[in-house]
C-alpha cells in the first residue's frame, strides 16, 4: 500500500502544477495550466500521452518519488482520460485540479 504522506506529496505537487489557486494576494493560479500543457506536449500534437503526462512530476513536488509515484500518476492519467483514447486533451487535463482536490479532501476526511 502506498503511504499517505507520499501520496499526498505527489498529488499536492500535481495540483500545484495544474494551477491551484492561492499563490499570491489576488488568489491567482501559481501556474497557467495551458502553458504547462503546451510545455509538456513534447510533440505539439495538442494532447498528452501518458509518458508526456508523467513528465509533469518533474515540474512539481512529485519529482523523484519512484515507481509508486509513477503508478499513482498512471492511475490519475486513466481517470482523467474520459474518452479512453490513451491521451489527454487540454480540457481533460484541466480536470486534474478538480480530481486531485477531491481525492485530497477524501483522504483528509478519512483520517
Amino acid at each position: 500500500m502506498i503511504r499517505l504522506s507520499v501520496l499526498t506529496s505527489v498529488l499536492t505537487g500535481l495540483l500545484l502544477v495544474a494551477g491551484a489557486p492561492g499563490a499570491d494576494d489576488n488568489n491567482k493560479p501559481r501556474f497557467d495550466p495551458e502553458a504547462i500543457f503546451k510545455k509538456v506536449d513534447a510533440n505539439g500534437d495538442g494532447k498528452l500521452s501518458k509518458e508526456e503526462f508523467q513528465k509533469i512530476t518533474e515540474l512539481g513536488k512529485g519529482k523523484g518519488r519512484g515507481d509508486r509515484a509513477k503508478e499513482m500518476i498512471g492511475k490519475l492519467f486513466e481517470k482523467l482520460d474520459a474518452n479512453n483514447d490513451g491521451s489527454l486533451s487540454l480540457d481533460e487535463y484541466k480536470k486534474m485540479r478538480e480530481v486531485v482536490g477531491e481525492f485530497l479532501k477524501r483522504k483528509k476526511n478519512n483520517n
